[in-house]
């Protein structure tokens, strides 16, 4: 099973983590970790590190973090290098829901992609008729 980790600034992820498992049912090798800035890289990187162990498996696993070029991204994108990971940014929650409820059934990379095409699914923009004129 693909091990899936979220990692954002403050508790998003771990509210996130919670949501999903309240919908789906808590789910095993699922975490989340909360990033600092106040921590220097080389902490940051070793927790980053820890969390993918505990959660590591021959199937991977799936990293979701909030933003593109934050904290967490510039954390782990070195850490590709060591583990069978995978990075997907701009995590919400339709997004974890979808990591966990196709993770047995895919592919580490097939995971991934899914989460971004399921997620793209989800966002849109609502107008007002009256707005509209």
């Amino acid at each position: 099973m693909i091990g899936v980790l979220i990692l954002t600034h403050g508790p998003f992820g771990e509210n996130l983590l919670k949501t999903a498992m309240g919908i789906m049912r808590d789910q095993e090798k699922a975490t989340a970790l909360n990033i600092s800035r106040r921590l220097d890289f080389e902490t940051l990187r070793r927790q980053v590190s820890e969390a993918i162990e505990s959660l590591h498996s021959e199937d991977g696993v799936l990293v979701l973090i909030d933003a593109y070029g934050g904290t967490s991204y510039n954390t782990t994108l070195p850490l590709m290098k060591q583990y069978k990971i995978c990075l997907v940014t701009g995590v919400s929650l339709p997004m974890v829901l979808s990591a966990l409820a196709n993770r047995q059934r895919l592919s580490l990379q097939e995971v991934a992609k899914k989460v971004c095409d399921d997620a793209k699914k989800t966002v849109a923009v609502i107008i007002p008729d009256e707005w509209k004129k």
